[in-house]
């Protein structure tokens, strides 16, 4: 190999090897980036659901007042309700809205969840509003437990979303996980808080001891709000040396869990030592309710955490992907350039001397060798081009007379014997794989001898030939048709579903041959034929059996009066279809 030659395909290996490589790694960063751009908007959805969960939830605390209040309809309530209202409805559509901005399977199983809460939203607010628009014994605290139960629906419809969306943020952006997982816990520890005051408002209403079931699910919402405490504590604990995590969570535990909770267990013991209540449920609300803002407060901090860190990483990742990018770019164009500069001076030469090799050597035997002056390797190259395809000209053409005379019968154009055998050993293996049906017609004309012997060899070679045409003018192109014999034809018929099918293409043929043929002489040269058919598999399974059962099919045609069809039959003689 010259030392050209050698340099061009070193140098072609490592640019294939540089570009691979350039595309992978750009690739990588566009796929990372994206990546970090799914989990940003995951983030930022999930804070807008957890945003409508939490005036959801909120609006329990005006819904109760509006309940409590011994006036039905209190007009001094009813704004506070309405305003509420308001506000969750808006968040509804905002998160809908944020939902939409992307059409995936996974958002729109979100906005089922999302549209099932929110109606039954309205079913809870129907609740509320039949309560409160009650008077006098009607005003019972059965429906009012009702209409509470019906809110907290509300809020648990919601959950599965804020899993999903969770789920999708740390599949994106696994270093956001802590900060998710907490601001999920701080969220659920907020609707649990108001559930805890709204199970305590009833009682506080109609002035009761609370029922047994209202006793153990305090009791119940006491242990699992104690739980995400210690969860909090303990997931946040990475996130705590940072300012704004350290000042939301001791402001939780300083304004919640010290006041807030030691309130309730301040109502739950003296229901349980004098069956009263020193509050009523206004005074409860102003003491509660201003404290479970902290837990939002903390739950925003860390879901902002979360989007700050994922906004860096997406901010990186651009960074990084840009740099990348553009680096690949100006190396490419570098390249590229040196390229050139190797092209013009050495390669261009030597690349059109291999182009001719190229096509000469797949058999584009046409190309022309362009004419040179140089008396140098290339010229020397081109020159032994031209000799090169010269021969394989002559060598092609040889070949192709050779083939035709060893596959192909001279007279008619159609396969022989030799071809037949080996379209027969495709065909039959591949209707074997793909179990299908293939039907043999085996022709032999009729009173051929008679046009033979009356109007000469050059009379029954013109008709020989215009058969052929005959037949193929009537199969398919998958279909192929063969002169076996002096007179003698078979026809394959690959995909043929029935003997019927195969009958009625025969019975085309046969109709074909039927009609007088007219020479360039004038004269008229009649004759007919004899067609036997054979099925695979049904009555043979391979290409010599079904050769013979298609012939005696034909054999006995020709016995029982020429001109017609038959089918052969394993069961018994030919007969016609």
């Amino acid at each position: 190999m010259r030392l050209r030659h050698l340099f061009l395909l070193i140098s072609a290996l490592m640019a294939a090897i540089l570009i691979t490589l350039t595309v992978s790694i750009v690739r990588g960063a566009w796929s990372d980036l994206r990546q970090a751009e799914l989990g940003l908007e995951a983030m930022r959805q999930m804070r807008t659901l957890l945003i409508a969960a939490e005036l959801a939830s909120a609006e329990r605390g005006p819904s109760n007042a509006v309940m409590g209040s011994p006036i039905p309809n209190d007009p001094e309530e009813m704004p506070s309700l309405q305003a509420a209202r308001d506000l969750t409805d808006e968040a509804y559509t905002t998160l809908l809205s944020a939902l939409d901005t992307r059409d995936t399977p996974a958002t729109r199983d979100i906005n089922i969840i999302v549209r099932r809460s929110q109606a039954q939203l309205k079913r809870a607010r129907q609740a509320v509003d039949q309560r409160a628009s009650r008077r006098g014994p009607a005003r019972d605290g059965a429906t009012m437990r009702a209409a509470i139960r019906e809110m907290f629906l509300v809020v648990e419809l919601l959950s599965p979303g804020a899993v999903a969306l969770n789920r999708t943020a740390e599949q994106h952006l696994p270093t956001t996980t802590d900060a998710l997982i907490a601001a999920h816990q701080s969220a659920l520890l907020r609707e649990l808080a108001g559930q805890l005051g709204s199970h305590l408002i009833v009682p506080l209403a109609t002035q009761q001891r609370m029922t047994r079931e209202e006793s153990v699910t305090i009791e119940r919402l006491r242990g699992r709000i104690e739980q995400l405490r210690l969860q909090l504590s303990l997931s946040g604990s990475s996130m705590q040396p940072r300012p704004e995590v350290r000042a939301a969570v001791q402001a939780m535990l300083g304004d919640y869990f010290a006041v807030a909770l030691p309130f309730v267990d301040t109502l739950t013991h003296a229901e349980q030592e004098s069956g009263r209540y020193p509050v009523t449920p206004a005074e409860f609300a102003q003491r509660y309710v201003p404290s479970m803002g902290v837990i939002a407060t903390l739950r925003d901090t860390l879901m902002e955490e979360a989007i700050d860190e994922a906004g860096r990483v997406v901010q990186h990742a651009g960074d990084v992907t840009l740099w990348i990018t553009s680096s690949s770019v100006l190396m490419l164009v570098l390249l590229a350039l040196i390229w050139r500069l190797l092209h013009r001076r050495v390669v261009l030469a030597l690349t059109q001397t291999t182009e001719l090799i190229v096509k000469i050597a797949s058999g584009q035997l046409d190309v022309q060798v362009p004419p040179t002056r140089c008396r140098d390797e290339v010229g020397d190259m081109l020159g032994a081009i031209s000799v090169l395809r010269d021969n394989s000209v002559a060598r092609k053409a040889a070949e192709d007379a050779i083939r035709e005379m060893a596959y192909y019968d001279r007279l008619t154009g159609l396969p022989n014997r030799r071809l037949l055998e080996d379209r027969m050993q495709q065909v039959l293996a591949s209707a074997q794989r793909r179990q299908t049906r293939v039907a043999v017609m085996f022709i032999d004309l009729d009173k051929f001898k008679q046009v033979n012997d009356r109007h000469g060899h050059e009379a029954g070679d013109w008709l020989l030939s215009e058969v052929a045409k005959r037949m193929r003018g009537v199969l398919r192109e998958s279909d192929t048709a063969a002169r076996v014999g002096g007179d003698e034809f078979v026809v394959l018929l690959p995909d043929t579903n029935s003997p019927q099918e195969a009958t009625l293409v025969a019975e085309k043929i046969r109709q074909q041959l039927e009609q007088p043929f007219v020479n360039r002489e004038g004269r008229v040269l009649e004759i007919s034929s004899s067609i036997g058919v054979a099925m695979y598999p049904d009555q043979a399974d391979n290409p010599r059996d079904l050769l013979h059962c298609g012939d005696e099919a034909m054999y006995w045609v020709k016995k029982h009066g020429r001109n017609a069809v038959a089918v052969f039959d394993t069961d018994g003689p030919p007969h016609a279809p």
